[in-house]
This record gives C-alpha cells, structure tokens and sequence, in this order.
C-alpha cells in the first residue's frame, strides 16, 4: 500500500478518535450538570466576633433528583481566606477531601433517588481568620440550575455594614447584579435572594463594606 494512503487512513483515524473524546467530555459535562436540579437553597454567614475572626457557614439545600438511582451529592468548591473546620453534614462530622486547593464535601444518601425525589440536606462549617478586611464578601458557585437562593451575611451588631452590592463573575469579569441585597437590623443583616438561576460556572458575589476593627 503507497504512503499517502496510509498517512490518509491515520489522520482520519485520529479526527475520529479526537472527536469522540470530545464528545464524551461534552456529554459527561452536560450529564454531571442535570444529575440535580436545586430547588431552593439558602447560604448562611454569621460573623460571631468584631473582628471577622470566628464565623459559622451554613448552606440548606433542598434538591431533586432528575435521573433514578443517585446515591450522593457532592459540595464542590468550598474555600476560605483563614481556615475552614469542622465540616457537618446533617448535623454528622464528615471529613471533606482536598481538590486543586478546595474543598470537596459528599453527601451519601441512605438509598438510592427515585428520579423526581427531593431531598433535604445542611452543610455547617466553622471558619476563622476569614474576614479580616474592611471589604469582605460571600461567593456562591452555581454549579446545578437553581430555582431559589437566598444569601444571608450577620454581622456583629457593633459592625454594621455600611453599604452592600451583589456582583457576578463570569469569564474572568465582574459585573454588577441588578437585584441588589437588602440591609436589615441596622445594617447588620444583610438578605439577597434570586430565582430561577441556570447559568452554569457563574459565581455570584455578595460584598460589604464595614468600618475598620
């Protein structure tokens, strides 16, 4: 057989080959992404000291199951400035596992979802040294569609905020949200809540300013 049939026959064996991994990464993407729909979830950070030194993290989700059989849910991205500890899901110590500087949570269910299911489950964490500036923020990766979130910052009542904004990092920019959060209690509260959010790989920050310690 002359050379430039074979030459011929391994490009095309490689395009072929180059094809259906991309297609299978697609596909594993797209699936991993409609494993769960979020029906509702609420972010909680209560800063305990004026200092931003002691803090508590809470995320109460409630999810659903769009394809029969899953066995767990996965946390991805958790990260701090300062430490994170004592990770608790359910109210149960877990140990979370390391993933390119992060952190990763699993949740294992009791028995496999039907598809349709709707399952409720709290992620608690203790952090510390996490807010140390006088410009500090709250991130929430969206990483499943989400039917509702509600974002919760509780500041130490000597603390208030003097002002707050909600941005939202997509492609390496930071752009403004137009539903801007709500300063309550004196300013020491701080409540945004969004619906129906389906962009997948954005991450919405939540940003305060508050007086030096």
């Amino acid at each position: 057989m002359d050379a430039l049939p074979l030459l011929l026959l391994a490009i095309l064996t490689f395009l072929t080959l180059l094809a259906v991994s991309i297609l299978a990464t697609v596909y594993f993407r797209m699936f991993r992404a409609t494993l769960f729909t979020v029906m509702q979830a609420k972010v909680t950070v209560t800063i305990l000291d004026r200092s931003g030194n002691r803090a508590t993290f809470s995320k109460r989700m409630s999810i659903r199951a769009n394809h029969k059989g899953l066995t767990q849910y996965i946390h991805r991205n958790l990260s701090a400035d300062g430490s994170m500890q004592n990770f608790r899901v359910d109210r149960v110590t877990v140990q979370p596992q390391k993933d390119a500087g992060d952190y990763l949570v699993y949740v294992n269910f009791p028995r496999p979802l039907n598809r349709g299911e709707t399952l409720p489950t709290i992620l608690d964490i203790d952090l510390t040294a996490s807010f140390p500036s006088t410009t500090e923020w709250v991130t929430y990766l969206l990483t499943y569609p989400t039917k509702e979130l509600t974002v919760e910052v509780n500041l130490p009542s000597d603390r208030p905020a003097s002002k707050a904004e909600v941005y939202c990092l997509r492609g390496g920019e930071i752009e403004p949200v137009d539903t801007k959060p709500q300063l309550l209690d004196n300013n020491c509260r701080i409540v945004w809540t969004a619906t129906d959010l389906r962009d997948l790989g954005w991450e919405y920050r939540i940003q305060w300013t508050w007086p030096e310690v």
